[in-house]
């Protein structure tokens, strides 16, 4: 194994049906050293990176997401060491474009090329975390570089989808239960937690912003009430018919069905007030985000042979 520059390795851009797609495959053109191949409209989440590694010539190659905006030409100055790590996926760091939060969520991987033919997880799992993440089979290292930014509000609806699996996402730790909830919430580690309350209350004065805090909210409470069952994470359909729900609804409605929900996260222990515009504004530039750089979890087996 080596040290790899990202100038030199295979980008692939993988989109489904987001707004902001083309616009963000443009901009990724203009700022690659190496052409971006894309990968478009393939259903599943496994299923996309499976057909992303295929593409993909080099033995490393580099994933962005639809929703992802590059914050070029930093990114491609960049450079990993896998020595001793060679099934490890490389995580960069994302800024959320409504809460601000600056983590791995949406954000930039490197990935081994053959690693994604030897797991199965979403679509293809059999359940359980597997379900949930990439990071739940495969090993994961942060690499505490600010990458890109995630444009998560193009529209209502998937302001409203990538909270509600984020929600999930960060809440689940594959022991809880509609019984549990409350001893397993209590056990979240910091900062999964802060990120948690954050994306509950947080984003009010950018656009789409409420539709993510609805999303997080309804996400959270319908996990923990045992009404949301973990394979349709990577589910496109079991979201079109849940947003069928608030397809009519406008942002004050929104708003009104986030501030209903208060009384049951209050039940829940978890203090999120909404913040209006002026405040979350001020929030997200006084915020102090610690660079977390390091493997995820070294003491799970690798999935590579």
């Amino acid at each position: 194994m080596t040290v790899w520059h990202m100038r030199d390795l295979d980008v692939v851009f993988i989109s489904y049906d987001e707004a902001c797609a083309d616009e963000n495959y443009r901009w990724l053109a203009e700022h690659t050293v190496r052409a971006p191949i894309r990968v478009h409209g393939v259903k599943g989440f496994h299923n996309a990176y499976l057909k992303a590694a295929e593409a993909a010539v080099t033995p490393r190659f580099i994933t962005v997401d639809g929703d992802n905006r590059v914050r070029a030409p930093g990114f491609f100055t960049q450079s990993v060491d896998d020595r001793s790590l060679k099934d490890i996926v490389f995580s960069f760091n994302s800024r959320n474009s409504i809460n601000g939060l600056i983590y791995g969520n949406g954000g930039i991987k490197c990935w081994p090329k053959e690693l994604l033919a030897h797991v199965n997880t979403h679509e293809n799992s059999s359940g359980g975390l597997n379900a949930i993440d990439f990071n739940h089979v495969c090993r994961y290292y942060s690499v505490g570089f600010l990458a890109s930014d995630t444009i998560c509000g193009a529209t209502p609806y998937h302001a409203f989808r990538a909270a509600y699996r984020e929600a999930v996402k960060l809440s689940c730790t594959g022991k809880e239960s509609a019984e549990t909830w409350h001893e397993n919430l209590r056990n979240l580690k910091s900062p999964v937690l802060n990120w948690l309350k954050i994306w509950l209350s947080v984003g009010l004065d950018a656009p789409n912003g409420i539709w993510s805090i609805l999303g997080a909210r309804v996400g959270l409470i319908d996990y923990w009430r045992g009404s949301f069952p973990l394979e349709s994470l990577a589910d496109y359909a079991y979201f079109d018919s849940l947003w069928a729900v608030y397809r009519d609804a406008d942002d004050s409605d929104a708003l009104l069905m986030a501030n209903e929900l208060s009384s049951a996260l209050h039940v829940m222990q978890i203090n999120s007030p909404i913040l209006d515009h002026e405040v979350s504004e001020w929030f997200k530039n006084v915020i102090f985000q610690p660079t977390f750089a390091g493997a995820f979890d070294r003491t799970k087996p690798s999935p590579l042979p």
